[in-house]
């Protein structure tokens, strides 16, 4: 198993492609200062992603006893797609139910807008109902 080594250029690379993801995925995550994802989907996809990360890790460095191979860098691509697929799949899920809360919303609305309508011919009706009896009397 060789010894890794941090350079200058692969903690800069780093830091770009995370810089990139924060600003392509990861600032859209937040709503209201806060994340809107619940624990179980955010734990199960961590853990999904750390296993898959790890595992693909300690194949190619078994498999090529070097960090320099091609496999590596592959593996090390993979993993970086992995983390990316999850933050979209959040992304995703924080817009659908914030699609979800519209329709409820809407939906509130409209209950609201047809009780009032309701209330609105009751009182029409009745309006009526007076000037019906005015005019009834007004007549006798």
């Amino acid at each position: 198993m060789g010894t890794s080594r941090i350079t200058g250029s692969y903690l800069l690379c780093a830091a770009l492609v995370c810089a990139l993801i924060y600003y392509a995925i990861g600032r859209r995550l937040p709503e209201n200062g806060r994340y809107d994802v619940e624990l179980y989907f955010s734990l199960i996809s961590f853990f999904l992603i750390i296993l898959i990360v790890l595992v693909l890790s300690w194949v190619s460095t078994e498999l090529n006893h070097s960090e320099n191979s091609p496999l590596y860098y592959l593996c090390q691509i993979y993993d970086i797609l992995c983390c990316i697929f999850v933050m979209w799949v959040q992304v995703s899920y924080k817009d659908k139910l914030k699609k979800q809360k519209e329709q409820e919303q809407e939906k509130q609305i409209w209950l609201k807008q047809k009780e009032l309508y309701r209330l609105r011919k009751d009182d029409v009706e009745r309006v009526n109902l007076l000037c019906h009896d005015l005019k009834n009397r007004w007549n006798h």
